[in-house]
């Protein structure tokens, strides 16, 4: 069920150190610009006007349904908003998990060598057996050593620390994770198990006047963006017989600019399996194009 609440936003899923490289230039425009991934295995696809144009900038963001959003050129009107929107709203955000103590949280990156620690994501709250969780950084990963990698010169990856039997317990690998959590018999549990083994997060709200400005899974988009799509439709997970396929978004941190924002459609497996299906550039920030990331 989709509930309004309040949390840090976050799209990245770790903290990092920013700052703007002497050895890194910002790109240059392209000559002409590139053609955009196939949308054909995504919820959020392209029109064709959009795909022939390659980008659009200074735009009209119109809503629609549920957190939808189209994009038009400026010179264009936007449609009518719909009235007769489904009742059941399609955005499976469920309720947060059970956290670690926050107080606990010094002690533990100490024990455990980790970057940085904070309360596990909102996303996670799907999880069976219900754990309390945080949700950890660690640096110079090696292959095959973490949940997901990060990436950035250090190798960052994610790892998850939880409570059992009266101990904190890591969980740093995709098997480790599957043995405690699979298997996936719902589409809250598989919008976990996306997102824990992933770098992509959910998105919920593309207009941050549509709720508090600081709600978690929220993105504001501006007209100055430059765009490559012209659908915007939040975080969705949809059962596909024995699978579930679980909509979501990913930002390109580490390297030098541009950093575009992509919605990626995942495959999740009831054993727990996560493979990526597809890939498609929705946007880019031109305040970011002279920003290197290490």
């Amino acid at each position: 069920m989709y509930q309004k609440r309040t949390a840090v936003t976050l799209l990245g899923t770790a903290v990092i150190l920013i700052f703007f490289s002497v050895s890194c230039q910002p790109s240059q425009p392209a000559a002409s610009p590139s053609e955009p991934p196939s949308a054909s295995a995504t919820a959020v696809q392209p029109s064709p006007s959009a795909s022939a144009a390659g980008m659009l900038s200074n735009v009209k963001l119109c809503p629609a349904c549920h957190g939808e959003y189209t994009v038009v050129a400026g010179d264009k009107t936007c449609p009518a908003e719909p009235v007769n929107c489904p009742a059941a709203d399609p955005r499976v955000r469920p309720l947060p998990p059970q956290a670690i103590d926050e107080a606990k949280f010094e002690s533990l990156q100490k024990e455990w060598g980790l970057t940085g620690l904070r309360t596990p994501p909102e996303s996670l709250g799907g999880l069976k057996p219900a754990l309390a969780l945080a949700q950890g950084q660690k640096f110079q990963c090696e292959s095959g050593n973490g949940l997901a990698m990060i990436g950035g010169l250090g190798g960052f990856c994610k790892i998850l620390l939880t409570e059992q039997g009266g101990k904190t317990v890591q969980i740093n690998t995709p098997e480790a994770f599957r043995k405690i959590f699979a298997p996936v018999e719902s589409t809250e549990e598989a919008l976990a198990f996306a997102t824990a083994l992933t770098t992509a997060t959910p998105l919920y709200e593309f207009d941050k006047r549509a709720m508090s400005s600081r709600d978690f899974g929220m993105i504001d988009l501006r007209p100055e963006f430059r765009y490559f799509s012209t659908s915007f439709v939040p975080t969705t997970v949809v059962k596909e017989g024995e699978n579930y396929r679980v909509n979501l978004f990913d930002f390109q941190q580490f390297g030098c600019g541009p950093h575009p924002h992509y919605a990626v459609s995942y495959r999740v497996s009831s054993a727990g399996e996560v493979s990526e299906i597809s890939r498609v550039k929705l946007f880019e920030d031109p305040n970011l194009d002279g920003l290197c990331v290490d």
